[in-house]
């Protein structure tokens, strides 16, 4: 087989292109994070980057080089809404635990009440707690 010179051409060749799918697939994943959410206008990256290690000739020639590739991507990061929670201390035994309370029907606003809250006897709100499914 002949000697082939390094290049973004001939890439593909080196390894059956195992670089390339590897750069395609990380592409194809930013390229989908866009799609799934156009919204974010965060940047995305994709990065190949080359590290070349020189081995030097026990005349310290340089005798070959070794190198390999690293495909990097970069999504931004997912983030929920911010939620409202109630600290509350619950005592089991002898163990005192803290807990994030949260209201199922009200995720982002911990003291807004529902008609759920409300006991149709006596007029007022109730919220029980939940213990732990």
């Amino acid at each position: 087989m002949a000697l082939v010179a390094l290049s973004l051409d001939t890439l593909r060749r080196l390894d059956d292109g195992r670089a390339v799918v590897a750069f395609d697939k990380e592409l194809s994943m930013a390229v989908m994070d866009c799609m799934d959410r156009p919204g974010d206008a965060s940047p995305r990256k994709v990065t190949l980057e080359m590290t070349i290690i020189p081995r030097v000739a026990d005349d310290g020639s340089l005798d070959e080089v070794k190198a390999d590739f690293q495909i990097k991507g970069k999504v931004p990061i997912r983030r929920t809404r911010r939620y409202s929670f109630d600290v509350r201390r619950q005592r089991d035994g002898a163990d005192t635990k803290a807990r994030l309370m949260f209201s199922e029907s009200s995720p982002t606003d911990i003291k807004q009440t529902t008609l759920d809250d409300l006991n149709h006897e006596t007029g007022r709100v109730e919220r029980p707690e939940e213990t732990e499914a």
